[in-house]
């Protein structure tokens, strides 16, 4: 059985999916959504838990797991006759501070998996210009009024094998998201502060490889010097001498600026890049999302329209309700996850995404 957090991130379907994800959908389930229902019962494996709970903690979120199950067996996929083999899955850091848990739905060689408030699977992550961001597909889709995400598995040239995945972001207001884009504007006022940053560590770097004298001990110095000129020569070739070298006399300050100069001459290109930017662009461009190459490691200008882009995202803090207990579901993360080149588990993934109701989920959010 494929742990959750393995096989979680997204969900590819065959094209039946497709005409049927963009029919509109009412406000909530019909009221003949009994109707046509194939009686199964689908079987319990044992359940995942990694870390420590509390029973009381624990029993919360059985509940919620078997609500789960009930609803996905007995009315979202109800009319299917499709049978399951499912588990739950609960996993929670050494302080008990981080929980993950959802459901994992076996069919045949394909699963249908609901993880509870854990987006993490679902997005990917890059590194630029030395920052850490998360992100999403640029491309994302709305079907059944939620964001809709695909990623198309195979073998890479390092022999990394990923899995066809699927997925449906489900909260109870489909404007509502806990993710949300960060805007070019954001994203090149960071750019600058990093940068900024960078630039201070370069100038404490050369500052600390080159150190300034004092004042009395420059001047000291410089007089000792031409007095080794004075011993030396006369007249106007110690005339010559004494001012070639007070041409060429550079104090220590004058040096250390030297070379914070040029040690910094690209961050402070790339800063004047970054500020044009954003004092050449309209308000409406900067405020459109940050969309990026996702093998670029070095800023190198938005990429809107590209394939294969991807867009940068950062947790919606205005998302999870306030004081919200850790198990209260918040949104829910649907996904099917089948191999490539699996044309049954790819038939019994077109016939899941024909009936799933998307419905049923938002309606049981409002009820937790």
């Amino acid at each position: 059985m494929k742990s959750l957090h393995a096989s979680l991130l997204t969900f590819v379907l065959a094209s039946p999916f497709v005409s049927f994800a963009n029919r509109p959908l009412a406000d909530g389930p019909s009221d003949d959504s009994t109707k046509n229902k194939i009686s199964v019962h689908w079987k319990k494996a044992d359940d995942e838990i990694n870390g420590k709970f509390s029973k009381v903690e624990l029993t919360k979120l059985k509940t919620t797991t078997e609500t789960l199950h009930t609803l996905l067996q007995d009315s979202a996929l109800g009319g299917t006759g499709l049978e399951s083999v499912w588990h739950a899955e609960y996993s929670a850091d050494k302080a008990g501070n981080l929980i993950h848990y959802g459901i994992d739905c076996e069919f045949g060689t394909a699963n249908l998996i609901v993880t509870v408030n854990d987006y993490t699977t679902l997005v990917g992550h890059i590194t630029l210009d030395n920052k850490d961001y998360m992100t999403l597909p640029a491309n994302a889709a709305i079907r059944n009024q939620c964001p809709y995400y695909e990623f198309a598995g195979g073998t890479t040239p390092e022999n990394v094998h990923t899995l066809n995945r699927n997925s449906w972001v489900v909260t109870a207001r489909p404007d509502v998201l806990p993710y949300m884009p960060i805007t070019r504007k954001e994203y090149l006022q960071i750019s600058i502060g990093w940068l900024g940053d960078t630039k201070a560590q370069i100038i404490a770097d050369v500052k600390q490889r080159t150190p300034v004298r004092s004042h009395e001990e420059q001047e000291a110095l410089k007089k000792r010097e031409i007095d080794e000129l004075s011993s030396r020569y006369s007249g106007a070739e110690l005339q010559m001498r004494t001012q070639m070298y007070l041409d060429s006399y550079k104090s220590d300050e004058e040096y250390l600026k030297e070379h914070i100069d040029q040690a910094t001459a690209d961050v402070d290109s790339t800063i004047s890049f970054v500020k044009g930017m954003l004092n050449r662009l309209s308000p409406a461009t900067l405020s459109a999302p940050a969309i990026i190459s996702p093998t670029t490691r070095e800023f190198e200008g938005f990429r809107d329209g590209d394939p294969g882009m991807v867009m940068l995202v950062r947790k919606n803090p205005d998302f999870i309700q306030a004081g919200a207990a850790p198990e209260k579901p918040q949104f829910f993360l649907v996904t099917w996850t089948s191999e490539p080149g699996d044309d049954a588990a790819r038939a019994t993934g077109a016939q899941i995404a024909q009936s799933l109701d998307i419905r049923y989920l938002k309606t049981l959010l409002s009820k937790f």
